[in-house]
This record gives structure tokens, C-alpha cells and sequence, in this order.
């Protein structure tokens, strides 16, 4: 992890625009947020964390669950540029196990197997040396969107 006098110091480089924290350290989000050159873009890439992250000045993210849960994902950045913080946390919280799950195996294979268990594609195909979704991965992404209505 980049200390924050580091990313302070690229921010004012000319051609570094921006950087994508994934750390989920509210923290040090605080003090990057406080101390880099203004207009310098700071994107999340925790999705756990993310409205969090957007009220400590983050400007959007980089994200996996927003595949899944594009509205969602929308709707949290639109609740938290209003000002309704305890909302946006709420909802966030809301899809916490469903999110959770998406990162249980390497990326993109939790993802890719969402996908497909959604409609939105055909086919989790994968290519070497990543490897199918375990039964386990499937059996708690299909859990979870059934909970949230989002299969049968």
C-alpha cells in the first residue's frame, strides 16, 4: 500500500490524474482525500466500502458487484451526493452477503458465474489457469440473488 504522502506527491504530477484506492482504509481515504491537489480523482475499488468511501470525497469506483448491481451501485452514489450518508450505508449494507460473495474465489470467476446465473450471459467460460466456479461459490451466489429477487 502507497503511504499517503506518496499518493499526496503523485497527485501533483503532471499526466497522474487520479488513482484507484482498494485498500478499504477509511482512514488513510480521509487524509488522500484532504491533502491531494484538487481535482485529483480518487476511485474506489472496494465495493464493501464504497459508500463510505464516496462521503470521505471519493469520486466513484472501480468495481466488481456493479456488473451485478449496476442500479444499486447507481443509486448509493446518488444517495451519498445528496447528502443521505445513513441511507446509502444502508443500502449498501443491505446487499453486504451478496457482495461478500463475489470475491470468494479470484476475480472475474464469482463474477462471470454471476452473470451467467443472472441471464446476462450465456456461458461462465473461462480460460487457463483460472477454472470453473466450486459448487460451494455457486450454491452461495445463487442463495444470495435469490434473496434479493434476483432469480427464482
Amino acid at each position: 500500500m502507497m503511504s499517503v504522502e506518496t499518493i499526496v506527491e503523485l497527485s501533483f504530477i503532471q499526466g497522474i490524474i487520479g488513482i484507484k484506492d482498494a485498500t478499504a482504509d477509511m482512514e488513510t481515504a480521509k487524509l488522500v482525500s484532504k491533502q491531494t491537489k484538487p481535482g485529483f480523482i480518487r476511485l474506489s475499488g472496494d465495493d464493501g466500502t464504497y459508500a463510505d468511501y464516496l462521503s470521505f470525497g471519493g469520486h466513484g469506483i472501480i468495481s466488481v458487484g456493479s456488473h451485478i448491481l449496476p442500479e444499486v451501485f447507481n443509486k448509493i452514489t446518488e444517495l451519498v451526493k445528496s447528502g443521505n450518508i445513513k441511507a446509502a450505508q444502508e443500502l449498501q449494507a443491505q446487499y453486504k452477503e451478496l457482495i461478500d460473495s463475489l470475491y470468494v474465489e479470484s476475480n472475474p470467476i464469482p463474477v462471470k458465474k454471476s452473470l451467467e446465473l443472472i441471464g446476462i450471459i450465456e456461458s461462465a467460460v473461462l480460460r487457463l489457469p483460472l477454472i470453473e466456479a466450486s459448487q460451494a461459490t455457486v450454491e452461495r451466489l445463487k442463495k444470495n440473488f435469490q434473496q434479493k429477487g434476483l432469480i427464482p
